[in-house]
């Protein structure tokens, strides 16, 4: 059986799928800019399913609940600036 979310899939023209991950991109991109200095820090680190985790030493994650990190993944700097950003950044 067809999951809801593929039919929408279809119906958009690859313009706005490259729109949907650039926006996501850029998103997680600003995110870690305020947690780390380091520019080079910044990837894409994994996808699967409904997850896609960012970055290298510090994880950023995007999943259905919306943005989280991975604490036992990231220094207590990023950690606490994270925290700093609010709620869902």
């Amino acid at each position: 059986m067809e999951h809801p979310l593929e039919r929408e899939l279809r119906s958009l023209s690859d313009a706005d799928k490259d729109e949907i991950l650039y926006s996501i991109l850029s998103i997680a991109e600003d995110i870690f800019a305020e947690c780390t200095k380091d520019p080079d820090e910044f990837c894409v680190q994994h996808v699967e399913d409904d997850v896609i985790i960012f970055g290298g030493l510090n994880r950023l994650i995007l999943s259905r609940r919306g943005w989280s990190i991975s604490e036992r993944h990231c220094t207590d700097k990023f950690i606490e600036r994270f925290r700093n950003l609010g709620d869902n950044p």
